[in-house]
C-alpha cells in the first residue's frame, strides 16, 4: 500500500487527485492539506468526495510514501524545503518542469532554480526512462523528483 499525501487539496487539481487517488485500491490518502479548510471534511469544498473520510490540515507532519504538490505555480519553490528527503514528490506545479530560463519569461524569477534539475516531467512520451528510475508511479503530466 503507498501512503499519499496532497498538498493544496482544496483546489480542482487536488480535488480531481484526490478523487482519483481514492479510487486506487493500493494507494491510502494520509493527508489533504489546506490552510484555509483545516479540519473541514473533504466533501465540504469537494461535493463530489461525499464518503470519503478525509479532513483537510494545514500542518506537514504527515507520514507518506509520496507527496504531491496541487499549489499554484510559484508555491511549490517556496515549501519545497519541508518535504525534501521525507518522500517522492510530485510538483503538479510548473516550479521545476522548465528550464530556469523559461520558467522565469513566464512566471518570473525561481527561488529555487538548483533544485529544476533534480526532476523529471513526467510526459512518458518524452521521459520514459528517467522516470522508470525515478519511480514506480505510473504518472502523467506531473514533475517526479528524482
Amino acid at each position: 500500500m503507498i501512503k499519499a499525501a496532497v498538498v493544496g487539496a482544496s483546489g480542482y487539481i487536488g480535488g480531481e487527485l484526490v478523487r482519483l487517488l481514492a479510487m486506487h485500491p493500493e494507494v491510502e490518502i494520509t493527508a489533504i492539506t489546506s490552510r484555509k479548510y483545516a479540519g473541514k471534511k473533504v466533501h465540504k469544498v469537494h461535493p463530489n468526495l461525499r464518503g470519503l473520510d478525509l479532513r483537510f490540515t494545514d500542518k506537514y507532519d504527515f507520514d507518506a510514501d509520496v507527496i504531491f504538490l496541487a499549489v499554484p505555480h510559484g508555491t511549490s519553490m517556496k515549501i519545497i524545503d519541508e518535504f525534501l528527503g521525507s518522500a517522492k514528490i510530485i510538483d503538479m506545479s510548473a516550479d521545476f518542469r522548465v528550464s530556469k530560463e523559461l520558467y522565469e519569461k513566464y512566471y518570473g524569477p525561481h527561488e529555487k532554480p538548483e533544485l529544476i534539475d533534480e526532476f523529471v516531467y513526467g510526459l512518458p512520451e518524452l521521459h520514459r526512462k528517467e522516470i522508470k528510475k525515478v519511480s514506480s508511479l505510473q504518472t502523467q503530466d506531473a514533475t517526479l523528483r528524482r
